[in-house]
């Protein structure tokens, strides 16, 4: 077998072939396996050997794929991490039965738009509150499904995604974001059955900037501290 390995190792591979290897462990999740290109057939015909090194570049590309899901699946999640689920999970729940208790409370008109200031602008019925709650649920299963998949958040930044370090940062991320999101629909809900009822001006000067400094914040912090997982380009 290790004579048979160091043969095809010293295959002296036609420039045409090599390129055509290279675009397909390039390309190996857009076309199938039995995919050649017209105009090498005939060449792989005369070299048969170039299919065995084609389809070790294609096992090889297929293993270091599963085991990147795989890294992604088995993330461990720290007590922070499962604090932040929680705190999640209670404010959509908080959300939900906050309107449904206040229902009967509310107006037929609510405020449905605020201003900079956070003064109310725009009135609408108050079924429309109810969009808040199912964004709100909309979020929270779209972040659930980015933690469990922490490797598909895209990040502007090249970094090895298959070290455990760079997993665990990524999953935090979203789970942070996710918390963060959750909190911020329950505000907003909070305040407008307060601003319907009288008992309040609108959200108040405050609540935009904070919550634009909360959202932006969390990314940017995990992304310095991505930076040190930065991969190099080979030059």
């Amino acid at each position: 077998m290790r004579a048979k390995a160091n043969t095809i190792a010293n295959i002296n591979i036609p420039t045409s072939i090599a390129l055509t290897a290279r675009l397909h462990s390039r390309t190996k999740l857009q076309y199938p396996q039995h995919h050649i290109d017209p105009d090498k057939q005939h060449e792989l015909d005369r070299h048969p050997r170039q299919r065995i090194f084609i389809s070790a570049i294609r096992r090889a590309e297929l293993r270091r794929q599963t085991l990147y899901w795989t890294c992604a699946m088995k993330t461990k999640r720290s007590s922070l991490n499962w604090a932040m689920e929680a705190l999640a999970l209670l404010a959509l729940i908080a959300t939900v039965l906050l309107l449904t208790s206040s229902w009967q409370q509310l107006p037929p008109i609510v405020p449905v738009h605020f201003g900079v200031t956070g003064a109310p602008n725009a009135w609408g019925g108050k079924d429309t509150l109810w969009l808040l709650p199912v964004l709100s649920a909309v979020l929270y299963l779209s972040l659930t499904i980015a933690a469990k998949y922490p490797s598909s958040l895209n990040i502007p930044i090249a970094i090895d995604r298959e070290q455990p370090g760079v997993q665990s940062l990524l999953l935090g991320m979203a789970i942070t974001l996710k918390a963060a999101v959750s909190l911020v629909l329950l505000a907003l809900v909070w305040l407008s059955i307060q601003t319907a009822l009288g008992q309040s001006g609108g959200l108040g000067i405050w609540f935009l900037p904070v919550t634009l400094i909360l959202l932006f914040l969390i990314p940017i912090g995990y992304s310095l501290k991505l930076k040190r997982y930065r991969r190099e380009e080979k030059t």
